[in-house]
């Protein structure tokens, strides 16, 4: 589902489609999700009973029965109390079981991607700490080279296992020109 922002960066007017969508993601909560798997899976075990009613009446001989198979096939469960014998009834059925195994599901991940997206979209805190954390190694950065200006011997005093850690941090930093500090300070 592709989402237009408000200030027409789809270079268009909006389908019918996509106005749809977008009311969809923009109301979509957690209870109207459930609500629409829901009915979803209802339709779809109405309608595959419906159409085993009407293509086999002799082996569902009400609609109650049509309804109990399509139940058990939608759930994945199939008793096998009642089966389809015809062909067009078989089709039927198998048509029930790929879209439950498949749509339903794809359906369902669809549903809560969009929300998890929304939620994403919705936390100012996610996006700030990242940011912090940024600005933060930044600082560690500028703390560890004024600390090698300023006082270079207090550094041989340090435990063995600190310096190794801080050796082993430099060794990762790579500056602009491809040269890691590692590198840089053995060349001097």
């Amino acid at each position: 589902m592709r989402m237009h922002g408000s200030d027409g960066e789809s270079g268009g007017a909006m389908t019918r489609r996509e106005k749809f969508e977008r009311r969809f993601y923009e109301r979509l909560t957690l209870v109207k999700a459930i609500h629409a798997i829901a009915f979803v899976i209802i339709v779809l075990t109405l309608g595959a009973a419906f159409l085993e009613r009407l293509f086999e009446p002799q082996t569902f001989t009400n609609y109650g029965d049509a309804c109990w198979w399509a139940v058990a096939t939608v759930s994945t469960t199939g008793f096998g109390d009642l089966v389809p014998h015809t062909v067009a009834g078989r089709l039927i059925a198998g048509f029930t079981m790929i879209v439950s195994l498949a749509w339903v599901p794809a359906m369902t991940a669809i549903v809560i991607t969009l929300l998890v997206r929304k939620r994403d979209e919705q936390d100012p805190i996610g996006h700030a700490v990242s940011h912090e954390v940024v600005v933060l190694e930044q600082i560690l950065e500028r703390l560890e080279r004024l600390q090698h200006q300023v006082a270079p011997a207090a550094t041989d005093r340090e435990p063995r296992e600190f310096r190794e850690s801080r050796r082993y941090r430099r060794c990762e930093r790579v500056s602009p020109t491809g040269i890691t500090t590692a590198q840089a300070e053995t060349a001097t």
